[in-house]
């Protein structure tokens, strides 16, 4: 798995995180509705071409998301994502499909379908395996594990591939947050490389 691709995987599993429980879902989608939240994450893959380690932290309001760690800053403000690489001065722009059920490039959309697109179960008490209705996205299956306040805490994300990445989520929050979930013209400026492909 690449790096964007792990960092998109970190607003998966929070999105995921409401299909813990069918009680839990709608209220849990319907917070994120109405407030933002944010969290801090460590992961590390393995069973892939290239094992890859980090942490950073997530932030999630509505249809838009920032991710920032391991010299990715992820912005998308929910028509278009702004993948940028400041140590290397390279800034990639891509649209965001949202008609598309891409859950890797635009991890967002889990909360808008997902009654229909994951089926859960309870396989020990606060651990709940997911399991996508569909395989074209790549997903084989995600499992979560839930503190003793509700909070996700922990996730394994198995791909199709073969490849698995290990979550740990920590200091989960709703609340207000100064996110910029897109880059001003003026922003891109300090970029020397920018590949737009809206």
């Amino acid at each position: 798995m690449n790096r964007r691709l792990i960092l998109s995987a970190i607003v998966l599993v929070l999105a995921a995180a409401g299909a813990a429980a069918q009680d839990a879902l709608h209220v849990f989608v319907e917070r994120l509705g109405s407030a933002p939240a944010a969290f801090e994450y460590s992961f590390a893959s393995h069973g892939g071409n290239a094992p890859l380690a980090g942490s950073g932290r997530a932030s999630i309001a509505g249809d838009c998301y920032r991710i920032v760690g391991d010299g990715l800053d992820i912005r998308c403000d929910g028509s278009a994502r702004w993948t940028a690489d400041p140590a290397a001065g390279e800034m990639v722009i891509e649209p965001v499909d949202s008609h598309t059920l891409d859950f890797v490039s635009n991890p967002v959309m889990i909360f808008r379908d997902l009654d229909t697109c994951f089926s859960s179960e309870e396989v020990s008490r606060g651990v709940f395996v997911l399991t996508p209705h569909c395989s074209d996205n790549g997903i084989d299956k995600l499992s979560i594990s839930f503190s003793s306040n509700g909070a996700p805490c922990a996730a394994k994300l198995s791909m199709s591939d073969g490849s698995v990445a290990d979550f740990t989520i920590s200091g989960f929050v709703f609340g207000a947050t100064e996110e910029p979930y897109s880059f001003s013209k003026t922003d891109l400026k300090a970029y020397r490389n920018v590949t737009d492909l809206r």
